[in-house]
């Protein structure tokens, strides 16, 4: 989708799934689409509510662009837009404005919904999988995302971070920012930097108990301990 021209861009896109960084990725680089001094006129931000009139989100998607680039209409949190939103955008779908890419995003949303086919409908690459990674396969990318900080981030220090700051992205990314800030661009990272600076705000899972009593690390055990029984 980034490296597509604006004739190549599908009319619309759903990023789904639980990595919101992810989701944040998608959206930013769409948004990057409309050009800054059109902004104003070309981009048309959505959040779901009681009152959002479908009439008005159809007239948006129907307006056409200043200038030569797209109009890029972005709808937050698909998933909880009310039904009579989401079936004048299907509807919408039927007949859309060559214009217009409409962009959404979500947590979650049923393949079998008739939003999801409908956006399914305008091209194998209109759904865009922000499915996160299982806990045994996400350090490897926190290593990478560290490497955006110009931190080298030891595999020990990932998992210690991951264990501390949780599995969300967005938050693991946040952390990382912290300790460059912290350490420096060029520092490298282990379990005891991040232990020193990452507060342990995640669920402390059983698991990683048993891990620091079988490394004999009496005062991570019990410090995961006291979390475990609060």
């Amino acid at each position: 989708m980034a490296q597509a021209s604006n004739n190549q861009l599908l009319r619309a896109y759903l990023a789904v799934g639980g990595d919101s960084l992810k989701r944040q990725t998608a959206t930013t680089r769409i948004k990057a689409r409309v050009e800054e001094s059109f902004a104003d006129f070309n981009l048309d931000e959505i959040h779901p509510s009681s009152d959002l009139d479908p009439g008005l989100v159809v007239n948006s998607l129907q307006t056409l662009p200043f200038g030569d680039g797209p109009r890029i209409v972005v709808i937050y949190e698909a998933d909880k837009l009310l039904k009579d939103v989401s079936e004048a955008i299907i509807k919408y779908l039927e007949d859309p404005n060559p214009s217009c890419v409409l962009f959404m995003e979500s947590a979650k949303l049923a393949k079998n919904t008739r939003l999801y086919k409908a956006v399914a409908a305008c091209g194998k690459n209109a759904i865009i999988n922000c499915e996160p990674l299982k806990r045994w396969n996400l350090a490897p990318k926190v290593i990478k995302m560290a490497q955006v900080h110009g931190l080298t981030l030891t595999a020990d220090g990932a998992d210690e971070l991951i264990g501390r700051a949780g599995e969300d992205t967005v938050m693991l990314d946040r952390q990382l920012a912290n300790l460059a800030d912290l350490l420096g661009a060029g520092a490298r990272v282990d379990a005891p930097e991040v232990a020193a600076n990452v507060a342990q705000t995640a669920e402390v899972k059983p698991w990683a108990f048993l891990d620091a009593l079988s490394a004999r690390d009496v005062g991570r055990a019990m410090s995961l301990y006291r979390l475990i029984g609060v």
